[in-house]
Protein backbone atom coordinates (compact mmCIF):
# COMPACT_ATOMS: atom_id res chain seq x y z
CA UNK A 1 0.00 0.00 0.00
CA UNK A 2 1.13 3.31 -0.79
CA UNK A 3 2.22 5.60 2.22
CA UNK A 4 -1.12 8.18 1.81
CA UNK A 5 -3.18 4.94 2.14
CA UNK A 6 -1.28 3.99 5.65
CA UNK A 7 -1.42 7.33 6.85
CA UNK A 8 -5.29 7.27 6.12
CA UNK A 9 -5.43 4.01 7.97
CA UNK A 10 -3.50 5.63 11.29
CA UNK A 11 -5.73 8.36 11.58
CA UNK A 12 -8.80 6.16 11.52
CA UNK A 13 -7.01 4.52 13.88
CA UNK A 14 -5.92 6.92 16.10
CA UNK A 15 -9.34 8.57 15.70
CA UNK A 16 -11.06 5.41 17.32
CA UNK A 17 -8.47 5.41 19.99
CA UNK A 18 -7.98 8.83 21.57
CA UNK A 19 -6.98 7.54 24.94
CA UNK A 20 -3.64 8.16 26.36
CA UNK A 21 -1.29 5.88 24.18
CA UNK A 22 1.06 4.35 27.50
CA UNK A 23 3.96 2.77 25.19
CA UNK A 24 6.68 4.68 26.96
CA UNK A 25 6.72 3.38 30.51
CA UNK A 26 10.53 2.13 30.92
CA UNK A 27 10.77 4.62 33.57
CA UNK A 28 8.20 3.19 35.31
CA UNK A 29 9.05 -0.83 34.64
CA UNK A 30 9.23 -3.22 37.38
CA UNK A 31 12.27 -5.45 36.62
CA UNK A 32 11.30 -9.09 37.29
CA UNK A 33 13.55 -10.50 39.95
CA UNK A 34 14.76 -13.45 39.82
CA UNK A 35 14.95 -14.48 43.75
CA UNK A 36 12.38 -15.97 45.56
CA UNK A 37 12.25 -12.70 47.99
CA UNK A 38 11.92 -9.82 44.78
CA UNK A 39 8.99 -12.23 43.13
CA UNK A 40 7.44 -11.78 45.87
CA UNK A 41 7.19 -7.98 46.35
CA UNK A 42 6.41 -8.04 42.65
CA UNK A 43 3.24 -10.14 43.84
CA UNK A 44 2.59 -7.41 46.69
CA UNK A 45 2.82 -4.70 43.96
CA UNK A 46 0.32 -6.38 41.72
CA UNK A 47 -2.23 -7.11 44.66
CA UNK A 48 -1.95 -3.63 45.40
CA UNK A 49 -1.93 -2.52 41.83
CA UNK A 50 -5.77 -5.02 41.58
CA UNK A 51 -7.71 -2.77 43.63
CA UNK A 52 -7.60 0.51 41.74
CA UNK A 53 -10.17 1.33 39.76
CA UNK A 54 -9.27 4.94 38.10
CA UNK A 55 -9.70 6.09 34.78
CA UNK A 56 -12.14 3.96 33.32
CA UNK A 57 -13.88 5.36 30.28
CA UNK A 58 -17.65 5.88 30.07
CA UNK A 59 -18.89 5.12 26.60
CA UNK A 60 -21.17 8.00 27.30
CA UNK A 61 -17.81 10.53 27.90
CA UNK A 62 -15.31 11.44 25.80
CA UNK A 63 -12.56 11.41 28.89
CA UNK A 64 -12.02 9.51 31.45
CA UNK A 65 -13.91 9.27 34.66
CA UNK A 66 -10.90 10.32 36.92
CA UNK A 67 -7.04 10.00 36.17
CA UNK A 68 -4.68 7.50 37.46
CA UNK A 69 -1.80 9.50 38.13
CA UNK A 70 -2.74 8.99 41.75
CA UNK A 71 -3.02 5.51 41.62
CA UNK A 72 0.21 5.53 39.56
CA UNK A 73 2.09 7.22 42.60
CA UNK A 74 0.69 5.23 45.19
CA UNK A 75 1.52 2.21 43.59
CA UNK A 76 5.49 3.52 42.87
CA UNK A 77 5.70 4.96 47.03
CA UNK A 78 4.67 0.78 47.47
CA UNK A 79 7.30 -0.61 44.84
CA UNK A 80 9.65 1.66 46.82
CA UNK A 81 9.43 0.80 50.23
CA UNK A 82 9.15 -2.70 49.40
CA UNK A 83 12.55 -2.62 47.42
CA UNK A 84 14.27 -0.39 50.04
CA UNK A 85 13.01 -3.05 52.85
CA UNK A 86 14.36 -6.24 50.92
CA UNK A 87 18.12 -6.04 50.54
CA UNK A 88 18.30 -8.66 47.92
CA UNK A 89 16.63 -6.53 45.34
CA UNK A 90 18.24 -4.01 43.80
CA UNK A 91 17.70 -1.82 40.75
CA UNK A 92 13.84 -1.86 41.36
CA UNK A 93 11.88 -0.21 38.51
CA UNK A 94 7.97 0.06 38.96
CA UNK A 95 5.98 -0.68 36.19
CA UNK A 96 2.15 0.26 36.47
CA UNK A 97 1.78 -2.09 33.16
CA UNK A 98 2.74 -4.76 34.81
CA UNK A 99 -0.54 -7.54 35.42
CA UNK A 100 -0.98 -10.92 36.20
CA UNK A 101 -1.76 -13.98 34.02
CA UNK A 102 -3.51 -15.82 37.25
CA UNK A 103 -7.34 -15.58 37.25
CA UNK A 104 -8.82 -13.91 40.79
CA UNK A 105 -11.19 -16.80 42.75
CA UNK A 106 -13.91 -14.16 42.86
CA UNK A 107 -15.08 -14.16 39.34
CA UNK A 108 -18.88 -14.74 39.37
CA UNK A 109 -18.72 -15.59 35.43
CA UNK A 110 -22.11 -17.84 36.16
CA UNK A 111 -23.72 -14.48 37.18
CA UNK A 112 -22.48 -12.12 34.46
CA UNK A 113 -22.94 -14.13 31.95
CA UNK A 114 -26.81 -14.25 30.52
CA UNK A 115 -28.61 -14.68 27.20
CA UNK A 116 -30.20 -11.68 27.80
CA UNK A 117 -27.11 -9.33 27.36
CA UNK A 118 -27.11 -8.36 23.54
CA UNK A 119 -23.18 -8.76 21.69
CA UNK A 120 -22.80 -5.85 20.02
CA UNK A 121 -19.30 -5.26 17.89
CA UNK A 122 -17.66 -2.69 16.07
CA UNK A 123 -17.18 -3.61 12.44
CA UNK A 124 -14.21 -4.22 10.80
CA UNK A 125 -14.64 -1.53 8.29
CA UNK A 126 -14.82 0.62 11.40
CA UNK A 127 -11.42 -0.92 12.48
CA UNK A 128 -9.31 -0.43 9.07
CA UNK A 129 -10.26 1.15 5.87
CA UNK A 130 -10.74 -1.78 3.68
CA UNK A 131 -10.25 -4.67 5.83
CA UNK A 132 -10.40 -7.40 3.21
CA UNK A 133 -7.14 -5.70 1.23
CA UNK A 134 -5.25 -6.90 4.41
CA UNK A 135 -6.18 -10.59 4.45
CA UNK A 136 -2.92 -12.71 4.80
CA UNK A 137 -1.03 -9.39 3.75
CA UNK A 138 1.48 -7.34 6.18
CA UNK A 139 2.50 -4.17 6.54
CA UNK A 140 4.46 -2.04 8.35
CA UNK A 141 2.33 0.61 10.67
CA UNK A 142 2.71 1.85 14.42
CA UNK A 143 0.99 0.14 16.78
CA UNK A 144 -1.86 1.62 18.86
CA UNK A 145 -4.40 0.37 21.70
CA UNK A 146 -7.58 -1.20 20.44
CA UNK A 147 -9.97 0.69 22.90
CA UNK A 148 -12.81 -0.66 20.66
CA UNK A 149 -12.27 -3.93 22.57
CA UNK A 150 -12.83 -1.94 26.08
CA UNK A 151 -16.05 0.12 24.06
CA UNK A 152 -17.48 -3.42 22.76
CA UNK A 153 -17.39 -5.05 26.15
CA UNK A 154 -19.04 -2.07 28.15
CA UNK A 155 -21.35 -2.28 25.57
CA UNK A 156 -22.33 -5.79 26.92
CA UNK A 157 -21.52 -5.43 30.78
CA UNK A 158 -22.09 -1.71 31.15
CA UNK A 159 -23.17 -2.80 35.19
CA UNK A 160 -20.08 -4.12 35.82
CA UNK A 161 -17.21 -2.15 37.63
CA UNK A 162 -13.67 -1.59 36.02
CA UNK A 163 -12.03 -4.42 38.35
CA UNK A 164 -14.88 -7.04 37.70
CA UNK A 165 -14.61 -6.04 33.51
CA UNK A 166 -10.85 -6.78 33.87
CA UNK A 167 -11.44 -10.02 36.20
CA UNK A 168 -13.95 -11.41 33.62
CA UNK A 169 -12.00 -10.88 30.78
CA UNK A 170 -8.56 -12.82 31.65
CA UNK A 171 -11.26 -15.19 32.90
CA UNK A 172 -13.24 -16.13 29.42
CA UNK A 173 -9.44 -15.68 27.91
CA UNK A 174 -9.13 -19.39 29.15
CA UNK A 175 -11.85 -21.08 27.30
CA UNK A 176 -10.55 -22.03 23.73
CA UNK A 177 -11.10 -20.49 20.50
CA UNK A 178 -12.94 -23.63 19.20
CA UNK A 179 -15.12 -25.90 21.91
CA UNK A 180 -16.30 -27.86 19.17
CA UNK A 181 -14.93 -31.69 18.59
CA UNK A 182 -15.15 -33.13 14.65
CA UNK A 183 -18.90 -34.69 16.05
CA UNK A 184 -20.12 -31.50 16.95
CA UNK A 185 -20.64 -31.96 20.61
CA UNK A 186 -18.56 -30.30 23.35
CA UNK A 187 -14.84 -30.89 23.84
CA UNK A 188 -13.25 -31.38 26.51
CA UNK A 189 -11.25 -28.53 27.63
CA UNK A 190 -15.06 -26.85 27.32
CA UNK A 191 -16.82 -28.95 29.48
CA UNK A 192 -14.11 -28.48 32.12
CA UNK A 193 -14.29 -24.52 31.67
CA UNK A 194 -18.54 -25.32 31.91
CA UNK A 195 -18.21 -27.42 35.19
CA UNK A 196 -15.59 -24.79 36.56
CA UNK A 197 -17.37 -21.85 36.77
CA UNK A 198 -20.86 -23.70 37.06
CA UNK A 199 -22.37 -22.49 33.64
CA UNK A 200 -24.62 -23.29 31.34
CA UNK A 201 -24.40 -24.66 27.66
CA UNK A 202 -26.21 -21.94 27.16
CA UNK A 203 -24.22 -19.47 28.50
CA UNK A 204 -20.72 -21.31 27.50
CA UNK A 205 -21.97 -20.60 23.59
CA UNK A 206 -22.23 -17.06 25.22
CA UNK A 207 -18.49 -16.61 26.64
CA UNK A 208 -17.18 -18.04 23.28
CA UNK A 209 -18.89 -15.75 20.98
CA UNK A 210 -17.63 -12.68 23.29
CA UNK A 211 -13.88 -14.51 23.09
CA UNK A 212 -14.10 -14.78 19.37
CA UNK A 213 -15.77 -11.31 18.61
CA UNK A 214 -13.87 -9.18 21.18
CA UNK A 215 -11.34 -10.86 23.14
CA UNK A 216 -9.16 -12.66 20.73
CA UNK A 217 -10.30 -10.87 17.51
CA UNK A 218 -7.00 -9.55 18.00
CA UNK A 219 -2.98 -11.01 19.53
CA UNK A 220 0.30 -9.26 19.67
CA UNK A 221 4.02 -10.20 19.89
CA UNK A 222 7.12 -11.07 19.04
CA UNK A 223 8.51 -12.68 16.21
CA UNK A 224 12.71 -13.07 16.78
CA UNK A 225 15.24 -13.28 14.05
CA UNK A 226 18.54 -14.03 13.82
CA UNK A 227 20.85 -13.99 10.91
CA UNK A 228 18.38 -15.65 8.43
CA UNK A 229 15.80 -17.64 10.89
CA UNK A 230 13.34 -17.20 13.20
CA UNK A 231 12.06 -18.21 16.14
CA UNK A 232 8.29 -19.96 16.55
CA UNK A 233 6.87 -21.86 19.39
CA UNK A 234 4.78 -25.38 19.04
CA UNK A 235 1.01 -24.61 19.81
CA UNK A 236 0.53 -26.34 23.21
CA UNK A 237 -3.20 -27.54 22.10
CA UNK A 238 -1.89 -28.15 18.65
CA UNK A 239 0.77 -29.63 18.63
CA UNK A 240 1.70 -29.78 14.77
CA UNK A 241 1.14 -26.40 14.63
CA UNK A 242 3.33 -22.93 15.41
CA UNK A 243 3.00 -19.75 15.61
CA UNK A 244 4.99 -16.44 17.13
CA UNK A 245 5.97 -15.47 20.48
CA UNK A 246 2.08 -14.01 20.86
CA UNK A 247 -0.60 -13.73 22.99
CA UNK A 248 -4.44 -11.58 23.64
CA UNK A 249 -3.79 -8.26 25.29
CA UNK A 250 -6.10 -7.99 28.21
CA UNK A 251 -7.90 -5.30 30.72
CA UNK A 252 -5.72 -3.97 33.49
CA UNK A 253 -7.87 -3.38 36.67
CA UNK A 254 -7.87 0.02 36.07
CA UNK A 255 -10.00 -0.71 32.96
CA UNK A 256 -7.67 0.14 30.18
CA UNK A 257 -6.63 -2.14 27.49
CA UNK A 258 -2.87 -3.04 26.83
CA UNK A 259 -1.07 -1.63 24.71
CA UNK A 260 0.21 -3.92 22.10
CA UNK A 261 3.88 -3.63 22.97
CA UNK A 262 3.09 -4.78 27.04
CA UNK A 263 0.98 -8.17 25.35
CA UNK A 264 4.09 -8.53 23.98
CA UNK A 265 6.59 -7.95 27.09
CA UNK A 266 3.98 -10.03 29.25
CA UNK A 267 3.54 -12.69 26.77
CA UNK A 268 7.42 -12.72 26.23
CA UNK A 269 8.50 -12.93 29.70
CA UNK A 270 5.80 -15.90 30.32
CA UNK A 271 7.33 -17.83 27.77
CA UNK A 272 10.85 -16.95 26.68
CA UNK A 273 14.09 -17.33 28.94
CA UNK A 274 17.14 -16.25 27.64
CA UNK A 275 21.05 -18.01 28.74
CA UNK A 276 22.78 -15.37 31.12
CA UNK A 277 26.82 -15.17 30.55
CA UNK A 278 27.28 -14.05 33.65
CA UNK A 279 25.01 -15.72 35.78
CA UNK A 280 25.07 -19.06 33.65
CA UNK A 281 21.42 -19.59 33.85
CA UNK A 282 18.36 -19.25 32.00
CA UNK A 283 16.24 -16.83 33.09
CA UNK A 284 13.45 -14.97 31.64
CA UNK A 285 13.00 -12.71 29.15
CA UNK A 286 12.28 -9.02 29.92
CA UNK A 287 11.77 -6.85 26.72
CA UNK A 288 12.34 -3.92 28.32
CA UNK A 289 15.70 -4.97 28.88
CA UNK A 290 16.66 -6.40 25.96
CA UNK A 291 15.25 -3.81 23.17
CA UNK A 292 15.82 -0.12 22.54
CA UNK A 293 13.06 2.01 21.58
CA UNK A 294 14.05 2.02 17.77
CA UNK A 295 13.90 -1.80 17.59
CA UNK A 296 10.06 -1.27 18.80
CA UNK A 297 9.14 0.67 15.82
CA UNK A 298 9.87 -2.64 13.64
CA UNK A 299 6.06 -3.51 14.10
CA UNK A 300 3.67 -5.46 11.03
CA UNK A 301 0.26 -6.01 11.32
CA UNK A 302 -1.95 -8.79 9.16
CA UNK A 303 -5.50 -9.67 8.92
CA UNK A 304 -5.20 -13.48 8.77
CA UNK A 305 -7.33 -15.95 7.63
CA UNK A 306 -8.22 -19.41 9.35
CA UNK A 307 -5.76 -22.95 8.61
CA UNK A 308 -7.61 -23.65 5.60
CA UNK A 309 -8.02 -20.58 4.31
CA UNK A 310 -11.33 -19.58 6.23
CA UNK A 311 -12.44 -16.09 5.97
CA UNK A 312 -12.56 -15.84 9.61
CA UNK A 313 -10.26 -13.21 9.99
CA UNK A 314 -8.25 -12.31 13.50
CA UNK A 315 -6.06 -9.56 14.03
CA UNK A 316 -2.32 -9.92 14.36
CA UNK A 317 -0.18 -7.57 15.33
CA UNK A 318 3.80 -8.62 15.76
CA UNK A 319 7.47 -6.97 16.62
CA UNK A 320 9.35 -7.89 14.13
CA UNK A 321 13.38 -8.11 16.76
CA UNK A 322 16.16 -9.09 15.53
CA UNK A 323 18.55 -10.98 18.17
CA UNK A 324 22.62 -10.39 18.05
CA UNK A 325 24.55 -13.87 17.21
CA UNK A 326 25.57 -14.46 21.12
CA UNK A 327 22.03 -14.29 22.42
CA UNK A 328 20.48 -17.76 23.31
CA UNK A 329 17.07 -18.14 23.85
CA UNK A 330 14.92 -20.96 24.72
CA UNK A 331 10.95 -21.71 25.33
CA UNK A 332 9.71 -22.10 29.09
CA UNK A 333 10.49 -25.80 30.05
CA UNK A 334 6.88 -26.10 31.41
CA UNK A 335 5.39 -25.53 27.91
CA UNK A 336 7.20 -29.39 27.94
CA UNK A 337 8.05 -28.93 23.78
CA UNK A 338 11.64 -29.74 22.04
CA UNK A 339 13.67 -26.47 22.28
CA UNK A 340 15.46 -27.76 19.44
CA UNK A 341 13.11 -27.50 17.07
CA UNK A 342 12.38 -23.66 17.52
CA UNK A 343 14.46 -22.12 14.85
CA UNK A 344 13.50 -21.87 11.06
CA UNK A 345 14.74 -20.36 8.15
CA UNK A 346 12.87 -17.58 6.64
CA UNK A 347 13.64 -19.01 3.23
CA UNK A 348 11.65 -22.67 4.17
CA UNK A 349 8.85 -23.35 2.35
CA UNK A 350 6.68 -23.74 5.44
CA UNK A 351 3.54 -24.98 3.27
CA UNK A 352 0.18 -23.39 4.26
CA UNK A 353 -0.82 -25.46 8.17
CA UNK A 354 1.63 -25.12 10.61
CA UNK A 355 2.29 -22.10 10.21
CA UNK A 356 -0.35 -19.79 8.50
CA UNK A 357 -0.31 -17.53 11.55
CA UNK A 358 3.86 -16.18 10.28
CA UNK A 359 3.48 -16.94 6.81
CA UNK A 360 2.13 -13.41 6.05
CA UNK A 361 5.32 -11.72 8.29
CA UNK A 362 7.81 -14.07 6.58
CA UNK A 363 6.66 -13.26 2.93
CA UNK A 364 7.22 -9.56 3.95
CA UNK A 365 10.85 -10.24 5.27
CA UNK A 366 11.55 -12.04 2.54
CA UNK A 367 9.98 -8.95 0.65
CA UNK A 368 12.31 -6.40 2.84
CA UNK A 369 15.42 -7.55 3.42
CA UNK A 370 16.64 -4.58 4.83
CA UNK A 371 13.42 -4.04 7.21
CA UNK A 372 15.18 -4.75 10.37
Amino acid sequence: MDNHHDKKQHDRRKELNSRRNPHKTDDRQLKRRRNKKGQLVREQIDDFQSVQSTGFQSLNSETSVSSDDDAYKNIANLASIAAQENENVSNVMFAATTTMNEVPDNVKLAQWITTARELSVTRLDRLYINPFSMKNKCRKTEPVVDNTIVHDLQRIFDDLSPLDLSNLVRCCQKLPYWIRSADGSLNERAKEFMAEHNLTESQLICVNEIGKKILLRSSYGVLFVQGNKFFAKTNPNYKKRRSAIKGYPILKPTGDCEHPWETAVRITERDVQHWNTETEEWEWLNMNEHTTENERQNYLECLVTGEKGTEVLRYIGLFIIRLKPDIQIRINDENKVDNNENWYSIDENMGNSAFYTILPFLKYLREHRDFI
